[in-house]
């Protein structure tokens, strides 16, 4: 049976986009797999073959910038945006930009209407790397484009460009970047008299395991006695220690403790999630329920999220292992409690991994304007623009200069912030990362969820076992996929 916290934490992570204003939580939600599979990004696209001709001078269009299948719905963002195509008419007579914006619930039906309509929008913008492959078919290789006007790629941070990166074609330049931190109480860390988490990423002594003993301190039970004690009383429990996104963290834990994010083999064709690695990685994140009670299980964690809009708004967990796409709930935090934001730990295998979402722009095929929306493209990636974008949509810039600029802006608006540890973080990310393309990519989520659920209510508590026949379930997935494809 789905609990109640279940559904609340499914609710704020596929719902967010169109609930609460400004979020780029769905900027990376799944979506349909296409019709045909991606390689496995590699460092390195293949040469194209087809190379474009120069742009013609002011040659007349529309340019349709579809809106949809990430954050950018609210009305703010729906006015900064409109305000953008205004500058870039003004500045390029004869070419309008228009936005055209969907609610999230509504994306891929509206899209799939206008692709059967021959009405394929130009531009859509911003989609993260799961929106990227869901229509993977559907996007124009931009690589002759790069290659023609020699585009600089190393300005981008870290290996963003990886993550729209693909041997059969390159999709988009990255816009804005969506780091892993630890966001932390810091009047509960205080109150228990508990060291905060270190904000230097890469240090020995910050392991998974020494967050779970830091997180023991924080962790309270109505008479005031933390999960280190002997007196501790787990069943009620009131406050605690940790707390990690559900949905999709599995995959994004997993190549900390060696295991691959994709859940399925290299050539997509093998479950992997009972692999050792998968299944140590699984087992550390159940004993931090059950074992050391750092994390709530599926009864106790309704609290969290009925209080708030998220587990940490609730002030009643100590540290949250979340992405940067939590701008729209800063206010709120602030309003109840002190915060700041600490490394990432460092997992088994021994190296410094961090996950990262980014959205984009990508061109679509069918679309009839492909010099003019590049040059729209290009301009909405520029140095004077990319930033703007960034802070509408509430993420980090993708371009390596402007990450000083954000940081200054970031500390005048929320002054008490370590906003470094967010652009550290972008230093460790790791490509395939967890919203990276496989197979019927819902269909494996829900079954990686549905087997989690199974062991955060309570309903076994053997994790070989659980996930076992969850590989089998997900291995018969892949065998159905690839009868078609």
């Amino acid at each position: 049976m789905t609990s109640k916290w279940t559904l609340n934490r499914r609710a704020f992570l596929r719902g967010s986009a169109t609930v609460l204003a400004g979020t780029a939580l769905a900027a990376c939600a799944p979506a349909p797999a296409p019709t045909q599979a991606p390689v496995q990004q590699p460092t390195k696209v293949a040469e194209a073959t087809a190379v474009p001709q120069p742009t013609p001078a002011a040659e007349a269009a529309k340019v349709v910038v579809y809106v949809g299948f990430g954050t950018g719905t609210a009305p703010e963002q729906i006015e900064a945006h409109n305000q953008l195509a205004k500058e870039y008419a003004d500045a390029h007579p004869g070419v309008q930009v228009e936005f055209i914006t969907v609610p999230w619930a509504e994306r891929l039906t509206k899209f799939s209407t206008m692709l059967a309509g021959d009405l394929a929008p130009d531009l859509c913008m911003p989609i993260g790397v799961g929106g990227c492959a869901a229509f993977f078919d559907e996007w124009l290789d931009i690589k002759p484009f790069v290659d023609r006007d020699k585009i600089d790629l190393s300005v981008f941070v870290g290996r963003t460009v990886e993550f729209h990166t693909y041997p059969t074609k390159m999709v988009g330049l990255p816009i804005g970047a969506y780091p892993e931190v630890i966001f932390y109480n810091e009047d509960l860390f205080d109150a228990a008299e508990a060291e905060y988490p270190p904000h230097e990423f890469g240090t020995k002594e910050w392991t998974y395991d020494a967050l779970v003993e830091r997180a023991k301190l924080v962790t309270l039970d109505s008479a005031g006695n933390n999960a280190a004690s002997s007196s501790f009383k787990w069943e009620d429990t009131v406050q605690w220690g940790w707390d990690g996104l559900s949905w999709n963290h599995l995959r994004d834990l997993a190549p900390k403790f060696g295991g691959t994010p994709l859940a399925v083999s290299d050539d997509y064709k093998t479950a992997k999630v009972n692999s050792p690695e998968w299944l140590a990685m699984v087992q550390w994140s159940y004993d931090t329920i059950w074992k050391h009670h750092v994390r709530a299980n599926s009864e106790q964690g309704g609290v969290l999220y009925e209080s708030s809009g998220d587990p940490f708004g609730s002030n009643k967990v100590g540290m949250w292992e979340c992405h940067s796409w939590m701008t729209w709930a800063y206010q709120g935090w602030t309003d109840l409690f002190n915060w700041d934001m600490g490394a990432i730990p460092m997992g088994p295998v021994g190296k410094m991994l961090t996950d990262c979402d980014a959205d984009t722009f990508v061109m679509c095929k069918r679309a009839k304007h492909h010099e003019v929306t590049w040059e729209v493209a290009k301009w909405f990636c520029s140095p004077e623009i990319l930033p703007r974008l960034a802070d509408i949509w509430g993420c980090v810039p993708a371009l390596t200069e402007a990450g000083a600029q954000w940081k200054t802006k970031m500390d005048e608006k929320w002054p008490g912030k370590d906003w470094q540890v967010m652009l550290d973080s972008l230093k460790y990310t790791f490509v395939p990362n967890s919203e990276s393309w496989i197979p019927d990519v819902e269909k494996i989520n829900d079954l990686i969820n549905k087997a989690w659920e199974i062991l955060t209510t309570g309903q076994s508590s053997n994790v070989q076992e659980t996930f076992t026949n969850c590989n089998n379930e997900v291995q018969a997935v892949l065998d159905e996929y690839w009868k078609t494809h």
